[in-house]
């Protein structure tokens, strides 16, 4: 049986700025919009997850973000380290 969703958001954000993640079912990672809750969630296995995650820090890592703002941005809305699996 799947684990109830255990919702949460980087500590570096807003309560409601980001994305939420539930990540303790081993066989999903769930991922939804905190200012629209209702419309549901992204259900993804946790090695699709694993991959997006990895992606994600080499392009926060890399030149293409020129911008600190930007950068700051994307790092604070989903702290990786915090949400990663």
């Amino acid at each position: 049986m799947a684990a109830n969703p255990n919702w949460r958001t980087s500590s570096y954000t807003k309560s409601d700025s980001c994305v939420e993640v539930a990540d303790n079912d081993l066989s999903r990672v769930m991922v939804r919009d905190t200012k629209h809750r209702e419309f549901g969630h992204l259900s993804l296995d946790p090695a699709s997850w694993n991959r997006f995650i990895e992606a994600t820090k080499q392009v926060l890592s890399s030149e293409h973000i020129h911008s600190p703002l930007r950068e700051t941005e994307a790092s604070s809305c989903l702290k990786l380290d915090r949400l990663d699996t």
